[in-house]
């Protein structure tokens, strides 16, 4: 069926009344009454309108109910605003790429000195879309004068003042794309945001799918949701056609470093900082970068060129610090932080810095408490701050900030369970204070781990043995040994696990068989181990002497005569041998809480 002229407008003024809004059928195209202008005549023309035509539907995905209550979406139609602009040019700007856009407004420019207004709109977009976009581009384009509103270019101020203009009426792709300019803001945007945008971006897909402006912004909206992996495959893309673009080599060597494919991603900044050698956000990229290799050298080196640009970059500044800190050059690495803490002392990576220097060269355990807490008091959900006051609680066996270690990275472990480091702290908070079925349900995670650590075998041993679980105890600890028979910390928990396992001949053949060859610390374990399988005390103590002959630092051997020596109700020996365990483990409650008693005894 085919409506013109007056049957149409019967039909609208029909369904109104019948309806109280207008049906389309599905067949019928919504249609507008145009004059066409001819010397001989006038004829009229059935256009699809544009939904921002229809009287109170703007939706972008306004579907409208038929007789039969189906829904039928209006079919998507270029906008006329562009109309009588040559369709390659208006292609080549809505592809978006640096390229595309120069030759586009190369084109436009070329026909007319005088530009129309639709030209005027269509050169400011492709101009603005290189310097929000692509700024590292040079060109010689003025941007035209517009003294009238557009959806187009009210688009693009909002963009710049850091707002998403949400009034363009998405009638074309550029009306859809445009106030997603915004993701190109650096200092983020809220969820409302980022939700406004990803809308934009699906509207301007129905509108044209291959535009290498579209695929940039979907880049930046999911970086912005930190969804790496799915902005890796569209920057992948990108970067094949594009590679000497440099937003998108930067941003791509970018993902890459959050990935952790810091060797593919050192190799991209590397060859942009070639080609721009002062360039501070590539300086500040190859030193997180090397940094994540280790290799500090390099790191320092990148922050140094970084320093003699701005000698007041107070991130630079920072940043060699942390550098400094990890090369164990603590004496400058505090001049630095000195430095900083005159212009900002309430920043949390300083705050995480001066901790780490308290704690670990100062080994002033009590400041660095204090320095952490105040971290937490301003920073609650700061990860590398919880996870350090993890670390200080599970040395400590104290509260910090209130909590113990496995309380403080129980919000980590919330949304990153797998996160080795804070099962480790709660898994030492645990054993500590003798909680062996929860620190076991942590260890026997960490124990299914392919590449498991010495340290988390020889934990994971300890608590199954602490439980009565000593056939798990004994299996696990002869895996770890076929794997790796030379590591000293295997090697100990195996001869463990075999003893409690009551391979008492067994064990004392092995260790016999590497007394000679051992090193000093080891050799004070083996003898350790081996007081508990003689027969006699003398022989245990002779062992035991032995052991603190080879390491006079071994707490086990200290603690195991202190034992021994109380229980033969010797006090004064006794306390002589705690004293010097409480001196090796000064943080730890249990010991030190031992020889208070032992000490109120002695009175």
């Amino acid at each position: 069926m085919k409506l013109t002229g007056k049957s149409l407008c019967k039909f609208l003024v029909f369904s109104i009344v019948l309806f109280g809004e207008v049906i389309f059928p599905p067949e019928i195209y919504c249609a507008s009454k145009r004059k066409k202008n001819s010397k001989n005549n006038a004829q009229e023309e059935i256009a699809v309108v544009s939904e921002s035509e229809i009287p109170g539907q703007g939706d972008k995905n306004a579907a409208y109910p038929d007789s039969t209550g189906t829904k039928i979406s209006i079919p998507k139609k270029k906008n006329q605003y562009f109309t009588k602009i040559d369709e390659s040019i208006l292609s080549d700007i809505e592809n978006g790429s640096p390229s595309s856009i120069i030759k586009g407004l190369t084109a436009l420019r070329k026909q007319d000195s005088e530009y129309k207004d639709n030209e005027k709109v269509l050169a400011y977009v492709g101009l603005e879309v290189l310097a929000l976009v692509w700024p590292s581009e040079t060109y010689s384009f003025e941007i035209p004068v517009i003294d009238f509103q557009s959806p187009y270019t009210g688009a693009i101020e909002f963009a710049r003042k850091g707002f998403f203009d949400s009034s363009t009426g998405n009638t074309d792709f550029l009306t859809s794309i445009l106030p997603a300019l915004v993701l190109t803001n650096d200092q983020g945007l809220s969820d409302y945001d980022l939700d406004q945008c990803r809308n934009a971006l699906d509207v301007a897909r129905e509108y044209r799918k291959d535009s290498v402006l579209l695929d940039y912004l979907e880049g930046l909206y999911l970086m912005q949701k930190k969804a790496y992996s799915s902005a890796k495959q569209i920057f992948e893309k990108l970067y094949v056609m594009n590679h000497d673009v440099y937003e998108i080599a930067f941003l791509y060597s970018s993902i890459k470093y959050e990935l952790q494919e810091y060797e593919s991603s050192y190799e991209i900044s590397q060859a942009l900082l070639e080609k721009n050698p002062a360039s501070m956000d590539l300086l500040r990229l190859n030193a997180k970068i090397t940094f994540a290799l280790k290799n500090y050298d390099m790191a320092e080196t990148y922050v140094g060129r970084g320093l003699q640009q701005m000698p007041n970059n107070l991130e630079f500044l920072l940043f060699r610090a942390k550098i400094l800190m990890e090369k164990k050059d603590y004496i400058h690495a505090v001049t630095l932080l000195d430095m900083y803490a005159r212009q900002n002392d309430t920043n949390a990576e300083y705050l995480l810095l001066r901790s780490r220097v308290q704690l670990d060269w100062s080994k002033n355990t009590a400041l660095a408490t204090e320095t952490i807490e105040k971290t937490l008091s301003l920073y609650p959900d700061n990860q590398p701050a919880l996870l350090l006051a993890a670390r200080i609680a599970s040395m400590t066996d104290a509260p910090v900030a209130g909590k113990y270690a496995d309380e403080l990275v129980s919000r980590i472990l919330e949304t990153d369970p797998d996160n080795e480091e804070a099962l480790v702290y709660a898994l030492n908070a645990l054993e500590r204070r003798s909680l062996w079925q929860s620190a076991y349900e942590i260890s026997h995670r960490l124990a299914l781990k392919e590449t498991l650590s010495s340290d988390i075998v020889a934990k994971h041993v300890e608590i199954c043995l602490q439980l009565g679980k000593t056939g798990e105890a004994v299996n696990t600890a002869s895996k770890a040994y076929e794997q790796n028979p030379q590591d000293e910390t295997v090697l100990q928990t195996y001869i463990l696990a075999q003893i409690a396992g009551g391979n008492k001949n067994q064990s004392l053949t092995l260790i016999n068989s590497l007394l000679e060859t051992s090193s000093q610390k080891m050799k004070s374990y083996l003898y350790y181990r081996r007081s508990f399988l003689q027969g006699t005390e003398a022989a245990s103590l002779s062992d035991l002497r032995n052991s603190l002959i080879s390491n006079p630092r071994n707490s086990d051997a200290l603690f195991r005569l202190y034992e021994i020596y109380f229980s033969k109700e010797d006090y004064k020996k006794a306390q002589y041998y705690l004293k010097q365990v409480v001196a090796l483990n000064p943080n730890d409650s249990t010991f030190r809480k031992l020889n208070e008693s032992l000490t109120k005894r002695l009175q």
